[in-house]
């Protein structure tokens, strides 16, 4: 099982009936309410996954579409795999700040 799966999985039910499969919009991942973010990256530290960067994506009439806002994290050659899971984290945290609070913003993981 891939990690965006395992992810999925890990998270609590109420979370995963919130999540958005983006198969039919082409794309093989599982979007996460931006509301639900903070546990979403919970998980993900808990399970010392490192993040690799994500996208925005906004819910329309027509389906989910992507933003064309995203974020990464470039990791370091004398970075520990624990410095890097941190950084990311740091990043996707800041990520989700600035991307706002709407009810129809889904973001994309990344993982490592």
């Amino acid at each position: 099982m891939d990690r965006q799966h395992a992810l999925f999985e890990d998270l609590p039910v109420d979370l995963q009936q919130r999540a958005v499969d983006l198969h039919e919009s082409g794309v093989a991942e599982i979007a996460y309410r931006v509301a639900d973010a903070d546990a979403v990256l919970r998980t993900i530290a808990d399970r010392a996954w490192a993040l690799l960067g994500g996208d925005l994506w906004e819910l329309t009439a027509q389906g989910p579409k992507p933003t064309g806002d995203n974020w990464y994290v470039d990791e370091q050659k004398s970075e520990s795999d624990e410095a890097f899971a941190s950084r990311g984290q740091a990043a996707a945290r800041l990520f989700v700040r600035r991307a706002g609070s709407s009810p129809d913003y889904l973001l994309t993981f990344v993982l490592r």
